[in-house]
């Protein structure tokens, strides 16, 4: 990928309206550049079967078991070393050549500097955004990011809305500078240039791939580095952490890990659809199947989502998960057994979600083995 310097008033590359992956950035960002192109579908249809837990900071996190290296299939990725601010001097002139080249940029900032953020004034916190344009008149760059935690209305927005945005030269500059001279921790440590490929011949679809893949998801096999669980096991040790809430009295699990769950149903779904299609001759289990599938799995992780969305939001407005989670074991108010209730039920919905997914993918991994023996 080679870089030119060009200079115009203003430029804004498109960005794919599909988003089918939104619970992180390092995700939602090439899947919105390389989906601009249809011939990239096949591709997001063969990935994102296989998903995996880990903690950090003492939180349990779920995510999609791709990596960076593994976009360079549709992608032209680069990755720009950052050791503090200094190796680029001008980072306005960086992002502007870089648009001019056609490439998305992908950075971490500090949301303590930025507009319409959760943090904004409040408290440091880097955040990966996404530059995709700019207006050299206004001095504004064009951007996508999780912008602010919309609480009035948490069933519509999820945690955080991702969306467009723009962010001035000043403050842009100012949020990456202060943010890189705080912190050292590696994911901040580079700038990634997205780019399509050019003459890119399509991806080919690899049914038998995506078969292994998704019996690995039912069996729980394959390997991740510093994983707790990978596949179905995930929802074993979802459950764990929200018992761990009940009994430790400390937040372990927050609504994204509950949010990547019922995203992944709904793209094993999509997926599925797109394998039904490659059925010849049709097959009225495999139907039924997937019918079974959208009405119960992936409406059930849907409402655990929101269940788990709707006790959080009580407990940060509230102050539930304060004054009653955290409080004294000899403590048993009302409130505190309505916050055990909650959890217990929540378990019940993660328990109940496991079995039936696990019912039916297996039946249509079977079909699918069946099908393309």
């Amino acid at each position: 990928m080679n870089i030119s310097t060009s200079s115009t008033d203003k430029k804004s590359l498109e960005f794919s309206t599909l988003d089918p992956i939104k619970a992180y950035t390092h995700h939602t960002v090439p899947l919105s550049v390389a989906l601009t192109d249809p011939r990239c579908m096949p591709w997001l249809y063969e990935h994102y079967t296989q998903i995996f837990s880990f903690v950090k900071k003492g939180i349990l996190q779920i995510d999609y078991t791709e990596q960076l290296r593994q976009y360079r299939e549709i992608l032209d990725v680069v990755q720009v070393p950052i050791y503090k601010s200094s190796v680029i001097n001008d980072i306005t002139s960086f992002l502007i050549n870089s648009i001019n080249n056609n490439l998305f940029i992908t950075i971490y900032v500090d949301e303590f500097y930025l507009p319409n953020r959760y943090a904004t004034n409040k408290l440091h916190y880097m955040r990966q955004i996404v530059i995709n344009g700019y207006d050299a008149d206004d001095k504004i760059f064009y951007c996508k990011g999780f912008t602010r935690y919309n609480d009035s209305s948490f069933k519509d927005s999820g945690y955080d809305q991702y969306g467009a945005e723009t962010i001035s030269f000043d403050v842009l500059s100012l949020a990456y500078t202060e943010g890189h001279d705080r912190y050292d921790d590696p994911p901040d440590n580079y700038i990634v240039l997205w780019g399509r490929k050019k003459d890119f011949p399509g991806y080919e679809f690899n049914i038998q791939l995506y078969i292994t893949r998704l019996n690995q998801y039912i069996n729980s096999s394959g390997q991740m580095l510093s994983q707790t669980a990978i596949g179905q096991n995930v929802f074993k040790i979802l459950e764990e952490a929200v018992y761990w809430m009940i009994y430790e009295r400390k937040t372990t699990v927050d609504s994204r890990a509950f949010y990547v769950v019922y995203e992944h149903k709904k793209r094993l779904h999509d997926s599925l659809m797109f394998v039904r299609n490659l059925i010849n001759p049709p097959s009225e289990l495999f139907d039924r199947l997937l019918s079974e599938y959208a009405s119960s799995v992936v409406v059930k992780a849907q409402k655990l989502f929101y269940q788990y969305l709707h006790f959080e939001y009580k407990a940060r407005i509230k102050g539930l998960v304060v004054d009653q989670v955290f409080s004294p074991y000899d403590e048993d108010t009302p409130e505190r057994q309505l916050v055990v209730r909650t959890l217990e039920s929540i378990i019940s919905s993660i328990q109940e979600l496991k079995m039936i997914d696990m019912t039916i993918t297996t039946n249509m991994c079977h079909e699918l083995m069946h099908k393309f023996h």
